[in-house]
């Protein structure tokens, strides 16, 4: 017999390890309520595992609300669930004969599949009991209540499953002596290959292309003499190459891949970089809800994007300009930021392990695009605070340092202030500016303690050095958040984007937030450039082109 399933959820392994030791007429009657609550639940919403615990035991949970738990998660959990629950309880095969149960063995029999099949089916909904049958061993069976509830359920699955038969020895031969001639004339890969004789036989995709991939394996001469998978340094490799708009078709011609597994390469990177940002605990009202973008204030869908001084002189002249920060401003765009975060943090946690997907993706990196403009214009209205602070505890105007130390300083001080944003809570209270000026004292006192060359104190007698125009740093705008280091683009491109053609302008700085409005997914691109015909596959295409165009206009200049 199989080990027990793991269970995924906290909340009901919780559960599981309070009602191992329950009597087990008590386990029964748990069990009974988790096979019917599967019914109830729709993989593609959300749940609260505190009311999963409440619909399972009749108790609600004193501690506080857990985080929402997605439905396809919480149905493979709920099996395990009840099959542990129920060999816990000691089930008996005929106690549940008695309720028309059937074994594994007899409902593969029933429908016509394999017992492979069958599990596969207990993580969709099709609850298992774990019972004892004779001489001490313990069996999977199913209650005829969830056999039926299951084919009711996924009748079109089932039927399809039913027709499945095997490939006999004949057939396997009509597809080896295709795939042979499909890659001698046509030079296809063995999935493209397989998804070819796959249509021509009418059988499944993964059949043909497992019976191909079997017959290399062992045999002597092989159809398909493909490389080993893509190694971690190739793959980074091909994750860069595709942020510079290279052509996925390109890189599968550089891999020896197809095209498919190329992309499918760079999505595990792209999902692989944004597990691994420190972002915050989703908070709960934003973990349950969406952000619609046309719903929001003004404040946090205008007046965004705009790049960053980066002349040293000129960026403390600016910053010592006087100016108020509007506070409703401030607090709709500290609200947002934070519910963006934290609804990029919850899609982040449910990314499959394997395979994410290119738009979900797309939508979560223009969510943080989208935090990370926020957050530049949270900090630049608090450029006054900053340069006050940081000047009041050096005892002396930044522009009378050395130029190396004034960088150094201005560096270290837009770093504290970013981290205070990220501790800010709008919703309790208080000004961005209090915790902005306490930071930046303390980073100064820090840069003080290890530059103890840059002594700090009024200027002596002799004439203090001037800071001259031409000293320049990185825009501090594209460094306010962790996750910018790989989603921003090359910054070659805003220097040249106004001797790119209009069109191919205007996706650049939609796509990424630079025309005052928040970035755009793929998704809502046409939407934005206002040609409502354009489809997905081209609005790709077109952002593409507009990266490709603008860095060869940038390279001709450099």
């Amino acid at each position: 017999m199989p080990p027990l399933p793991k269970i995924e959820s906290r909340a009901l392994a919780d559960l599981e390890a309070q009602l191992r030791f329950a009597p087990p007429d008590a386990l029964r009657r748990d069990a009974d309520r988790a096979e019917a609550l599967v019914a109830e639940i729709d993989p593609g919403a959300r749940y609260p595992a505190d009311w999963v615990v409440f619909r399972v035991t009749g108790y609600r949970p004193d501690r506080a609300a857990l985080d929402p738990e997605p439905g396809h998660r919480l149905i493979a959990d709920i099996s395990a669930l009840v099959e542990r629950l129920s060999d816990a309880a000691g089930f008996s095969l005929p106690e549940l004969r008695a309720a028309a149960g059937l074994t594994a063995d007899e409902l593969a029999r029933r429908w016509g599949v394999s017992r492979k099949t069958i599990d596969r089916y207990r993580r969709l909904g099709l609850v298992a009991r774990r019972v004892h049958a004779d001489a001490g061993r313990r069996v999977l069976a199913f209650t005829g209540a969830a056999v039926e509830r299951f084919e009711r359920s996924h009748a079109r699955r089932l039927a399809h499953a039913a027709r499945f038969s095997r490939l006999d020895p004949r057939d396997e031969a009509r597809a080896l002596r295709r795939a042979a001639r499909y890659r001698r004339r046509f030079h296809c890969s063995l999935n493209e290959a397989a998804l070819r004789i796959a249509r021509r036989l009418g059988r499944a995709h993964e059949t043909i292309r497992q019976l191909l991939r079997r017959h290399d394996a062992h045999a002597e001469h092989p159809i398909f003499a493909e490389p080993g998978p893509i190694s971690d340094r190739s793959a980074r490799a091909a994750w860069r190459a595709w942020r510079r708009a290279l052509d996925p078709a390109e890189l599968a011609e550089h891999f020896h891949k197809s095209r498919a597994t190329a992309l499918c390469v760079i999505n595990e990177q792209r999902a692989h970089a944004l597990r691994r940002l420190a972002l915050p605990r989703p908070d709960t009202p934003a973990a349950t809800g969406t952000l619609p973008r046309d719903d929001l204030p003004l404040p946090a869908r205008s007046g965004l994007g705009a790049p960053g001084v980066t002349d040293l002189l000129a960026f403390i002249l600016d910053a010592r300009a006087p100016r108020v920060p509007v506070g409703f401003e401030e607090t709709v765009r500290a609200r947002a930021y934070r519910e963006l975060v934290s609804r990029a943090a919850r899609r982040i946690a449910d990314l499959p392990p394997h395979a994410p997907r290119a738009t979900v993706l797309d939508e979560i990196e223009t969510d943080l695009r989208w935090a990370a403009r926020l957050k530049a214009e949270l900090l630049r209205a608090e450029l006054p605070v900053i340069l006050r602070a940081a000047e009041d505890r050096l005892a002396r105007p930044l522009d009378q340092m050395r130029r190396d130390h004034a960088r150094s300083i201005v560096l270290t001080c837009l770093a504290a202030a970013a981290a205070a944003a990220d501790a800010f809570d709008p919703r309790k209270g208080g000004r961005l500016a209090a915790p902005v000026g306490l930071a930046v004292t303390a980073a100064v006192a820090r840069w003080i303690r290890d530059h103890p060359d840059a002594a700090a104190g009024p200027a002596s007698a002799r004439a203090a050095p001037r800071l001259q125009p031409g000293t320049t740093f990185d825009d501090w705008t594209r460094a306010v958040c962790p996750w910018q280091s790989f989603l921003e683009p090359d910054p070659r491109l805003r220097a040249v984007i106004h001797r790119v053609e209009p069109r191919l302008r205007l996706v650049l700085e939609h796509r990424f937030g630079w025309a005052g409005s928040p970035p755009v997914t793929l998704r809502e691109l046409p939407a934005a450039l206002s040609e409502p015909r354009l489809t997905l596959v081209q609005a790709v295409r077109l952002e593409r082109l507009a990266i490709r165009a603008a860095l060869a206009l940038a390279r001709a200049g450099a």
